[in-house]
């Protein structure tokens, strides 16, 4: 969402979720593609069979039950959001005010006021903020905040100049060479913070940047954001990775094929993303 955010503000018009989507999804199946191939080609099983796993999980199943109520309004909310927020080239000369963050605002806020009754028999809405305050991260909230908070900060100091002074040599090769730094930047800054936190801190780099020389920063801008997904090694990258360690995961074993996953990513986006950006001249555009 930050990047989408930021391509509208950056370019003074509004940047669709389907926009975006068409962008990021060959290079979403690239890197499913080529991480899956090494991780099937190289990473050792420990465990070759799991004997009665069927039963465990119907068990599990059997245990979570039908979908109450307010499951189902919930996946409803989420399925009606994401078509709405897809669909939204073909109303938006109609209700212009109604852009994607408004679309995913009011959705959300309809699960604020939209009542279920519960398994023991209360009314309550399906969100409630005895919900949000026990299942919320607000460790992400903060420290995404204080990201876009820093991004401001480096931006306003000019203190981006020291970046750019050491990618300038990369920029000036253009093409592949400044995909690389970018993208590499963002790999490993992602690994210390989350992916928005980074791009609030690179996009805005990467666009003043080649600006300046005269070239059109969009497809940088969308691999740079792609490689700033890349955070699989450190629990600070993000969420997923800090549950899986919490669940039991070796956190060697998550920072070595974490690390190199990330490593596999990256490369997948450069190359893939300076392909689709010399055949396919829609990728060049908002």
């Amino acid at each position: 969402m930050f990047t989408l955010g930021f391509l509208s503000k950056e370019f003074g018009k509004e940047v669709f979720f389907s926009t975006y989507t068409l962008h990021m999804l060959p290079i979403t199946l690239a890197i499913m593609i080529t991480s899956g191939l090494v991780w099937y080609l190289f990473y050792k099983v420990e465990i070759n069979s799991l004997p009665k796993a069927k039963e465990f999980f119907d068990q599990e199943l059997e245990k979570l039950g039908p979908m109450s109520m307010g499951e189902k309004l919930n996946l409803s909310l989420f399925i009606l959001t994401f078509t709405i927020a897809m669909f939204r080239p073909a109303f938006a000369k109609l209700l212009p005010w109604f852009d994607t963050t408004a679309i995913f605002v009011t959705m959300a806020f309809f699960s604020w006021i939209i009542p279920v009754k519960t398994e023991n028999g209360h009314w309550e809405t399906i969100n409630n903020w005895n919900t949000t305050v026990k299942n919320m991260t607000w460790d992400v909230v903060f420290v995404t905040g204080a990201g876009i908070a820093l991004a401001s900060i480096i931006e306003q100091t000019k203190a981006y100049v020291l970046l750019v002074n050491l990618l300038t040599p990369l920029i000036q090769m253009g093409g592949l060479a400044t995909t690389f730094g970018f993208g590499l930047a963002a790999n490993i800054m992602t690994q210390f913070m989350n992916n928005t936190t980074t791009d609030a801190i690179l996009l805005p780099i990467a666009a003043k940047t080649l600006k300046q020389f005269g070239l059109n920063p969009i497809p940088l801008i969308y691999l740079t954001s792609a490689s700033a997904a890349l955070g699989y090694a450190l629990p600070a990258a993000s969420g997923g990775i800090t549950v899986a360690i919490g669940m039991g995961a070796d956190p060697k074993v998550m920072l070595k094929w974490g690390t190199i996953l990330s490593v596999v990513g990256l490369i997948t986006i450069i190359i893939f993303g300076m392909f689709l950006t010399s055949v396919w001249p829609y990728f060049a555009t908002t």
